[in-house]
């Protein structure tokens, strides 16, 4: 979950202050809102007690007491970032991406060089589909930060949905090459090459994905579809049918499957995978 780094300073109570930030290292929140909450009865103002308290709720999703004590951070400290940001990450996790991306704004006009605020504020856009807004906030934060492995990914994700495929196919290069065990970067690096007509090259990322997580339903129909695109039906049935071993719920899968049966010229087959799809989903059929 984003927006989660604590400052490390700590005046009023230090050791129980210490106390809760232990408890939040170790992923014992119920502990860590105890020990924030003796600091803030004896300090109502200490900032860092009140991120810890909204972090230690941020972590169970619990997002609305996590918000009241952001709050109490601005209220405090209304000209730095980093309650706008947490607020915002907030907001971002429970989908109000307009309120987020209010927050996150904010953050970012308080502190042009907050990387994370940038990263959030491209995830806000990103999930309301804004590709071209999403891209420039990610692309800040890579600027700023060029290791952001973050920020590569979201950029190449962006570029993948305004259809800017080799700059897409480089910007998760760039992820990979950060971090080479990124199996969505992976994933969606195929989907670029695919797209880009590059099918061998896709399949080779997807079986990247694939050996990363072996149990990804999606990375089988994408390499399937890939293999199909060559006319190569034979591997192309082998992954739909992994992907159906995986997911017998797996609709695509099936309407997959029955097309490069029949390619195949096995019409039995065929029939029977498209009528399995279309029983799953009623969306595919004269698909």
């Amino acid at each position: 979950m984003a927006g989660l780094a604590l400052p490390s300073a700590a005046q009023a109570d230090p050791v129980e202050y210490a106390r809760g930030e232990k408890a939040l290292a170790r992923g014992d929140y119920d502990a860590a809102i105890v020990h924030f909450t003796r600091v803030l009865k004896r300090d109502p103002n200490h900032i860092e007690s009140y991120l810890g308290r909204g972090d230690a709720y941020m972590l169970q999703r619990l997002y609305e007491p996590a918000i009241a004590n952001y709050e109490q951070v601005i209220k405090r400290r209304p000209r730095e970032a980093i309650g706008y940001r947490k607020r915002g990450a907030a907001n971002l996790n429970r989908l109000e991406f307009d309120r987020a991306l209010d927050d996150l704004t904010e953050a970012v006009r308080l502190n042009p060089r907050d990387v994370e605020a940038r990263l959030l504020k491209g995830d806000a856009h990103y999930n309301k589909r804004q590709w071209r807004r999403a891209l420039a906030d990610y692309t800040e934060a890579v600027r700023l930060d060029p290791r952001s492995e973050r920020g590569h990914f979201g950029r190449g994700g962006s570029l993948l949905n305004l259809g800017r495929f080799e700059a897409s196919i480089d910007a998760y290069g760039e992820a990979l090459r950060l971090n080479p065990r990124n199996e969505q970067a992976h994933f969606y690096r195929g989907d670029a090459l695919a797209r880009s007509g590059q099918p061998k090259h896709a399949i080779r990322e997807y079986s990247a994905a694939i050996r990363l997580n072996p149990k990804m339903t999606a990375g089988y129909i994408a390499r399937g579809l890939a293999h199909a695109s060559l006319n190569e039906h034979p591997a192309a049935i082998e992954n739909y049918t992994e992907a159906i071993r995986l997911d017998r719920a797996a609709a695509p899968a099936y309407l997959y499957r029955s097309r490069s049966f029949a390619a195949l010229g096995d019409a039995a087959r065929a029939k029977t995978d498209y009528q399995r799809a279309v029983d799953l989903d009623p969306s595919l059929a004269d698909r």
